[in-house]
């Protein structure tokens, strides 16, 4: 072309190779699978003595395609962390099957832990429920996967809670952690705050113990679970500080503001008993 000298032209062409050759290099990552194939009892007992964390893939004939592009995907991105297999039952896995009494129709998903069988898979069948699920296969179903749990608003990341707040002119948000004994029990009556209020109110949840989370955990300064923080206009306005309980929450999104302190606990000291209460300044004394 008029301008470009041979120099010039050259570079360009050596650019235009390197940028297609990263192109095949990105698709042939995303191609690639970590799934391991296993027909033989005797690989499939070797397996076992040296994995501790494996989901099988059980199928007999042809399955959807879906399932297998999850499995690969998922494979990749828990490398090293766990190892999912392949058992065809139909094929030369058909002894391996017979032998684990596995008859999938046309397949099903079984978790191995430390060298025994440990569940059957009964999570989503999606790339980001399966890995949470390996990442810690004994801990409870993710909240947004609990069905008493669906009039809530799951928000999964940062991105999703920006959209929110340019949506919804009021909510109340639920910061928990998954690990939290507290958010655990106050799950529930959340769950059913949020089904009674569904037609006029938003209560949402997120969970901020995931690092790709800690932005908002930071940005709100949320140092303790549960952290509930009803939202107007963008903002937080209040930190709830009722009771924690479904009666509670409903009662306040009908009527936001400052909740009304919780009710002071009776102290054991101030109840009429034959039990001698002693301080710093009285034990000495009641000792003599």
């Amino acid at each position: 072309p008029a301008g470009l000298t041979w120099d010039a032209m050259r570079r360009c062409v050596i650019l235009m190779a390197l940028l297609c050759g990263a192109v095949v290099v990105s698709l042939a990552a995303k191609s690639q699978t970590y799934v391991e194939s296993i027909a033989d009892p005797k690989d499939w007992k070797k397996l076992l003595r040296t994995r501790t964390n494996v989901l099988v893939l059980y199928s007999r004939g042809k399955i959807k395609q879906e399932i297998h592009n999850i499995f690969n995907e998922v494979s990749r991105e828990l490398r090293g962390t766990a190892t999912l297999v392949h058992v065809d039952c139909s094929g030369d896995g058909k002894k391996l099957c017979k032998k684990n009494k596995i008859e999938p129709s046309p397949y099903v998903l079984k978790h191995y832990k430390d060298g025994d069988f440990h569940k059957d898979y009964d999570r989503r069948e999606t790339v980001q429920s399966m890995a949470t699920f390996l990442r810690d296969p004994s801990g409870d179903i993710p909240w947004d996967e609990d069905e008493q749990g669906a009039d809530v608003v799951h928000i999964n990341d940062v991105n999703a809670l920006t959209r929110l707040l340019k949506k919804e002119k009021t909510f109340m948000m639920m910061f928990y952690a998954p690990w939290c004994g507290f958010c655990k029990r106050l799950k529930p009556d959340y769950s059913s705050a949020a089904t009674e209020l569904k037609d006029t109110h938003t209560l949402v949840a997120m969970d901020v113990n995931k690092p790709e989370n800690s932005a908002a955990r930071i940005k709100y300064n949320i140092t303790g679970f549960p952290t509930l923080v009803y939202f107007e206009n963008g903002v937080p306005k209040y930190t709830y500080e009722g009771e924690n309980n479904k009666a509670g929450i409903v009662a306040f999104m009908r009527n936001p503001g400052k909740a009304p302190e919780k009710p002071k606990e009776e102290v054991w000291s101030d109840t009429p008993s034959d039990v001698a209460h002693l301080t710093d300044t009285t034990f000495h004394e009641f000792i003599k």
